[in-house]
């Protein structure tokens, strides 16, 4: 009888414990779940970081490709693209920056600079025959050539807190 007694004593035993087990491993279970999803979020924001300052980084870079597109103007594909890519980002800026930050106003500056630098090396021989108009645009031109590099300056700072990827915010 005693094996018998013990294996009632086992199933007892079993019975009291199973329960017990059950909501250790379900609660060791939970835990394991909690730990995985903290992990993706904190992942996900990591790539969201990254994915705006990639995008952020990109209307930077279009801005300067566009400035040296512009002192070599020659009316060529790649320089066109470079307008054009210009244009996109310059459009895009508006969802990816702060207003009171400046960068779309800074950006807008630029592509009204850009199209007279345009305007001008593309149909400023159309104007030889007016001298007086030929050198009023002829300046404007040189003036808008000779805003860039402060404009890409002035760029810089404005998007300063956006690309010091150490302190950048999702």
């Amino acid at each position: 009888m005693t094996c018998g007694n013990a294996a009632n004593g086992i199933s007892s035993y079993l019975v009291l414990i199973t329960p017990v087990v059950t909501a250790a491993l379900t609660a060791i279970t939970a835990v394991f779940v909690a730990l995985i999803g903290f992990f993706q979020y904190r992942a996900n924001k990591e790539k969201l970081r990254l994915d705006l300052y990639n995008r952020r980084f990109d209307i930077y870079s279009r801005a300067v490709d566009l400035y040296q597109a512009l002192l070599v103007w020659d009316a060529s594909e790649s320089s066109k693209s470079a307008h054009r890519g210009f244009i996109k980002s310059y459009r895009e800026s508006r969802f990816l920056f702060d207003p009171k930050d400046g960068v779309y106003g800074l950006l807008d500056e630029m592509n009204n600079k850009a199209f007279k630098i345009i305007g001008f090396k593309e149909q400023g021989g159309n104007l030889a025959s007016a001298p007086v108009e030929f050198q009023k645009f002829y300046a404007e031109m040189i003036e808008a050539l000779n805003w860039f590099p402060n404009g890409i300056s002035k760029l810089e700072a404005s998007m300063s807190h956006y690309l010091n990827f150490h302190k950048i915010s999702a």
